[in-house]
């Protein structure tokens, strides 16, 4: 029997498609499938994408601890990610060190 998660994962990306096309981030803010789409840590392309999608939605609620831990997410499977998708997380871990928690030394260790 195949597991419900990829199609939840299909189902959250779509749905954050959807309000993005709207210009409404923040009623992405409680998606149900949030969560579940999420936790799954299986150093796949898609762990990056869901993750990608909720750091996105956390920054738009200005909720910089959650967006941390997305983005800690997309970056602990980067190594799924083609070589332009990595350097553009570790060019955003180093933007939110930088802007969101006051540590350009931090940002500068991620660009070296």
């Amino acid at each position: 029997m195949l597991s419900a998660l990829p199609l939840v994962k299909v189902l959250l990306i779509l749905s954050f498609l959807s309000d993005a096309k709207r210009g409404d981030l923040k009623s992405f803010v409680d998606h149900k499938f949030l969560n579940q789409s999420t936790s799954v840590r299986d150093g796949s392309s898609q762990q990056i994408v869901a993750n990608w999608l909720a750091y996105a939605k956390a920054l738009e609620a200005k909720n910089f601890d959650d967006a941390a831990l997305y983005l800690e997410n997309c970056l602990t499977a980067s190594s799924a990610a083609e070589k332009e998708l990595r350097e553009s997380l570790i060019l955003e871990a180093a933007r939110f060190q930088a802007l969101h928690r006051n540590r350009p030394d931090l940002a500068r260790q991620w660009q070296d």
